[in-house]
């Protein structure tokens, strides 16, 4: 017999894992997210348990956590219980994408830190399946890219882009990925270090295209300084960094700053 999982079943079931050490850890790495509003359980736990309710009845689950959400506002989800959420969204499988990007939809709405935003996306392969759902997921982020500059809307813009890294690092996409950067006019420190992150992913894996855009005079990614600083500062930080290349970015951080 199929196992029901409910809203307060497993709410208390991740209170059960709570782990206090591992809350204070978090909370350092997430200084915004009120103490009070998280439980302190490790990623593992949520993937395992998200697997779970994925093979069961993940729909009337998230149904009814977001009905709870709805009723008694968007903070009486806990941080735990929104990362589930991502993570259960990513290991569903066999349904129709109309479906699961309706779900999906809903669920972005929630978030409300970068590590939510990071671990869903991450756990996302939709893109990888095939050229079908790789345009799918094309199609939905779209609008992300063009969300006014407002507050409420920092987290859905970073996710769009940390799409862009987890879901389109190739060749052939990387005049998409530039192009869609360039559009995001969102100022909010998380959605400026997301595009950081992913033009440092770029050049690493393709320093000679990136460069050309990355210090073209006409800025064609439509960076601030702050961010190209960043995004310079990331490239040096990586292992996969060139000596030439960071030499070369030691250089232009000379002449540009």
């Amino acid at each position: 017999m199929e196992k029901i999982f409910t809203h307060l079943g497993v709410r208390e079931s991740l209170f059960s894992h709570a782990d206090p050490q591992y809350k204070q850890f978090n909370k350092k790495l997430i200084p915004h997210i009120d103490e009070r509003e998280m439980i302190g359980v490790r990623t593992p736990v949520l993937r395992m348990l998200a697997k779970k309710i994925a093979n069961a009845n993940w729909r009337d689950f998230l149904q009814e956590s977001w009905h709870f959400a709805h009723a008694e506002g968007s903070g009486a989800l806990y941080f735990e219980e929104k990362m589930l959420h991502g993570f259960i969204l990513g290991a569903v499988k066999n349904t129709e994408l109309d479906e699961l990007f309706h779900y999906i939809k809903y669920h972005i709405r929630y978030l409300d830190s970068w590590a939510a935003v990071d671990s869903f996306a991450s756990s996302l392969k939709i893109a990888k399946k095939s050229p079908l759902h790789e345009n799918y997921l094309k199609g939905f982020l779209e609008p992300y890219f063009y969300l006014p500059n407002i507050e409420q809307n920092e987290y859905q813009v970073r996710f769009a882009l940390v799409m862009l890294h987890t879901s389109f690092i190739k060749k052939d996409n990387l005049d998409y990925i530039f192009d869609r950067v360039s559009k995001v006019k969102h100022s909010a420190y998380y959605v400026k270090m997301a595009k950081a992150w992913l033009l440092s992913i770029c050049f690493v894996h393709f320093p000679n295209e990136t460069k050309q855009v990355l210090f073209d005079e006409k800025n064609p990614l439509a960076l601030d300084e702050w961010t190209l600083k960043k995004t310079m500062q990331k490239i040096r930080e990586s292992k996969r960094c060139t000596t030439e290349d960071r030499a070369f970015l030691n250089e232009k951080a000379k002449n540009l700053f």
